[in-house]
C-alpha cells in the first residue's frame, strides 16, 4: 500500500492541469513506467480480497480433518 501511494504521488507531479487525467502533453516515458508499476501491483492488493479467505477456509478444513484423524 505504501508503494502505491508513493507511485500515485509521483504520478500527480505529471498532471500539469490537475484534472486527474493525463493528456498527450503530460505523457512521457517516466509517467508510462509509473503507470505500469501502478497497475502491475494489483496482485498484492487483491490477496486480501481473494487469497486470505481461501487460506482461511483451507486452514479450517485441514484443522477439522486433523482433529478427526487424531480423535480415532
Amino acid at each position: 500500500m505504501i508503494d502505491q501511494y508513493r507511485v500515485e504521488n509521483k504520478m500527480k507531479q505529471f498532471d500539469l492541469n490537475n484534472d486527474g487525467f493525463f493528456n498527450s502533453n503530460e505523457m512521457n516515458t517516466e509517467l508510462k513506467s509509473l503507470q505500469m508499476e501502478y497497475i502491475s501491483d494489483a496482485g498484492g492488493n487483491l490477496f486480501i480480497l481473494y487469497g486470505f479467505p481461501v487460506c482461511l477456509i483451507l486452514s479450517i478444513i485441514i484443522t477439522i480433518i486433523h482433529k478427526a484423524i487424531n480423535n480415532k
